[in-house]
């Protein structure tokens, strides 16, 4: 887990500030308990959840940002993932490349 916590940190430290907010970033109701963003190739889907991490939670812990991509999810099921997330006092699970 602390592996994908690094990468989330160096992530939102890396992302540079929106020079214009997203309308979208106040659209949504962030309260809902699952939330889809979906859209072509190249539109920005991951900057955006990275922004929203970044200005919303800055370094809690409490948010996560995951890629599907990464080898630890081949054979290995999210569900129990999120599981352990929430246990450790998660509550944001953002997770990207969901298609894979």
């Amino acid at each position: 887990m602390e592996v994908f916590y690094r990468t989330h940190n160096y992530l939102i430290e890396h992302i540079s500030p929106s020079l214009v907010r997203r309308e979208l970033m106040d659209e949504i109701d962030w309260n809902d308990r699952l939330i889809g963003i979906k859209g072509t190739r190249g539109v920005g889907k991951t900057t955006f959840l990275l922004q929203y991490a970044k200005e919303r939670f800055g370094t809690d812990r409490s948010c996560l940002y995951i890629n599907l991509n990464n080898f630890y999810f081949q054979g290995r099921g999210i569900a129990d993932f999120a599981g352990e997330f929430q246990k450790r006092g998660g509550r944001v699970l953002l997770i990207d490349q969901v298609f894979k």
